[in-house]
């Protein structure tokens, strides 16, 4: 996040940055502790995990992605997601969906 920035609004400038897509209906989902690595220390993070609608059609892989694909649901399973934070927002995303 930027100075002064909601997660919300660093929430739709990185979608856009990243994969050039704008969202709308964002909704929250769940936050889950995470360490980050980066020059030799370890940051403790809170993830925050949103609920979004692409209002922008396809998407492109920019900035730092090296490329996109697109899976159902049941094509990932949580153990193949990379940090233990993203493993439990999954299964809290999974969750929703059953509840709606």
């Amino acid at each position: 996040m930027d100075f002064k920035e909601t997660a919300e609004e660093a929430l739709r400038r990185e979608i856009q940055e990243e994969v050039n897509m704008r969202i709308s209906d964002i909704e929250y989902l769940c936050t889950f502790p995470n360490r980050y690595h980066y020059m030799g220390l370890t940051y403790q993070t809170l993830d925050i995990f949103y609920k979004a609608r692409s209002t922008s059609g396809k998407a492109s892989a920019m900035d730092e992605v090296a490329s996109i694909i697109w899976l159902k649901p049941g094509q990932v399973k949580a153990p193949q997601l990379a940090f233990p934070s993203v493993r439990k927002a999954w299964k809290c995303w999974l969750n929703s969906l059953k509840k709606s």
